[in-house]
């Protein structure tokens, strides 16, 4: 299927939670839930995983927002 798109990524099952888990901050689902559908011990695990990335789609937004390119 990747090919057929042009795709070179290779797709496994940590690649399908990390999207899974991104997918569902983004769209507005607590930390708390994510950590608990992913299996984290932890908030603080969720965290580690996803706060950084979440600081770059908030850059992202507020360039968008005040019209600078990011």
């Amino acid at each position: 299927m990747l090919k057929v798109v042009g795709l070179s990524v290779k797709v496994t099952s940590h690649v399908g939670r990390k999207t899974a888990g991104r997918l569902w901050l983004d769209a507005g689902v607590s930390m708390s839930a994510v950590r608990k559908a992913l299996g984290h011990r932890t908030v603080a695990m969720t965290e580690q995983y996803y706060v950084r990335v979440g600081e770059e789609l908030v850059a992202r937004e507020f360039g968008r927002a005040f019209g600078r390119k990011s």
